[in-house]
């Protein structure tokens, strides 16, 4: 028999050991990854579920409650992970069901929109997650950051600052979309690692923006080191010169600097965005990687469209009827219909419509989030419209000036 329950403290170990046979990249050991699910265990906003065969333990996750800003509203939203599945199980559609129940439970907690990182994007992508926004990451000589200012508001974070760390992160996220809210604890990480340094931007007795980094020593250099920037939060552009003037200040004894952002314009505050590797692609010269990360996925639409009663759907009129395909969770595929007046959205349960737009979740979800535009899908066949002339119209509902970026890893 086929069970999937809650955990309790006592399945841990048993989990942990799970966890350490299905990532071994990851090097800890199954006691290291224990400490961290009885770490994640006490906090009241992750719960532990695990599927269980004949009362054995053979694959489990963790489901994160988070608000997120979406567009520019709060959103409750899911996110999972430390998904693992016994190695001597793998293939029995563990993961499929483990996944099913996950964004099931989304639906049950008012979550409309579920994340995550995927181990493997193409294994999410069949269960109607789409692709969000990619991560670049630069390795750049400190020059390459202009000295924009002096550093004279910047002073390194003590324990004292969590509370205004936290707010400034947080009126950060408010406006930002993707990204998900902190609560003071978050900000353990930058206290309790002695490698991990934090400088703070201070402006009438507020933080406004902060640098999080840590320096990574060169081998067989012990001086110079590389600069790895973890984060960088700046709430007008008076912290974000003086953060970048402290960077560029680390020329002397930095030999790169390792950033990875999700803004697709960084590149633009640079003198140099080149890497050093000195590769020409057709002409073009090599500045960063980019890579796919985090994944969204709608799980229940009329709710999504509920949580965005108050945002403005580009100024837009129009009577859009929605169809929706999505296999893996059948109970949010369909039709919905949404009369837009104005820009302000207002779910019908039957009535007329201009237009038609048919498309799988997997493609609505990051349309939905803003990670992809309605002309991209439609002229690439992603996305079907049963009335062209409405193709501006459509687009512009779904237009937002800024695809998700998100911090939170889970």
């Amino acid at each position: 028999m086929t069970e999937i329950r809650q955990l309790t403290e006592a399945d841990l170990p048993l989990y942990a050991q799970i966890g350490a046979d299905a990532y071994p990249g990851v090097q800890l050991s199954a006691e290291q990854i224990l400490e961290r699910y009885q770490r994640n265990f006490a906090q009241d906003h992750i719960h532990f579920w695990g599927l269980f065969r004949d009362g054995k333990l053979l694959g489990a996750y963790q489901h994160y409650d988070f608000v997120m800003t979406l567009l520019d509203r709060p959103v409750t939203v899911g996110g999972i992970g430390g998904v693992a599945v016994a190695l001597l199980h793998k293939k029995q559609r563990v993961a499929y069901q483990l996944l099913q129940h996950f964004v099931r439970d989304c639906r049950r907690k008012d979550q409309p929109l579920a994340w995550l990182y995927p181990f493997r994007p193409d294994f999410y992508r069949r269960m109607g997650f789409g692709y969000g926004t990619k991560l670049n990451q630069y390795r750049l000589e400190p020059t390459a950051f202009a000295r924009r200012s002096g550093v004279d508001h910047l002073r390194f974070a003590t324990e004292e600052d969590r509370a205004a760390l936290t707010d400034s992160y947080n009126r950060y996220a408010a406006v930002t979309n993707g990204m998900i809210r902190r609560r003071e604890k978050d900000f353990d990480q930058f206290f309790n690692k002695p490698e991990i340094r934090c400088v703070v931007y201070w402006e009438e007795d507020q933080i406004r923006g902060y640098l999080t980094y840590q320096f990574t020593p060169i081998p067989g250099n012990y001086l110079s080191s590389d600069l790895h920037v973890r984060e960088v939060i700046y709430e007008n552009p008076a912290a974000l010169n003086e953060i970048l003037s402290f960077i560029h200040l680390q020329f002397d004894q930095t030999s790169r600097v390792v950033l990875s952002t999700q803004d697709e314009f960084f590149a633009l505050l640079l003198e140099n965005p080149l890497n050093g590797s000195n590769r020409l692609t057709g002409g073009y010269h090599e500045s960063n990687t980019q890579a796919v990360g985090l994944m969204p996925r709608v799980v229940d639409t009329a709710r999504i469209f509920a949580a965005l009663a108050d945002h403005n759907f580009g100024a837009q009129s129009v009577r859009l009827r929605l169809d929706l395909l999505d296999d893996f969770l059948p109970e949010n595929a369909g039709t919905t219909i949404l009369h837009v007046a104005d820009g302000r959205a207002r779910l019908v349960s039957d009535g007329a419509w201009d237009v038609m737009l048919r498309l799988h979740v997997r493609d609505f979800s990051p349309l939905l989030v803003g990670a992809v535009n309605l002309r991209w899908l439609a002229q690439t066949g992603l996305a079907e419209l049963d009335d062209w002339g409405y193709l501006d119209a459509v687009h512009q509902l779904f237009l937002w000036h800024q695809k998700p970026i998100c911090f939170t890893g889970f």
